[in-house]
């Protein structure tokens, strides 16, 4: 899953996520192993390995990251 995030990161800047209404900005340094997750509220970030395995904590910000990838292909498809 992780790397279907870094892969939408090629092409687009951030994926905005909201999880128990809290407002995730996703997105990825350039030529980091890293996808980093800041929390709009708190401005904490929490950063997911790309390589590894992401831990229970951030396994619920990448399953959110990920719905919110398969939203907007999904609605793109019927803007045209």
């Amino acid at each position: 899953l992780i790397n279907e995030i870094s892969d939408y990161l090629r092409d687009h800047d951030t994926i905005t996520t909201k999880i128990n209404g809290v407002e995730y900005v996703v997105y990825k340094r350039l030529n980091s192993d890293y996808v980093e997750f800041l929390n709009n509220e708190t401005n904490e970030v929490t950063f997911v390995d790309i390589i590894d395995e992401p831990t229970e904590v951030s396994s619920l910000l990448v399953q959110s990251a990920v719905n919110e990838i398969h939203v907007r292909v999904w609605t793109s498809q019927f803007m045209y």
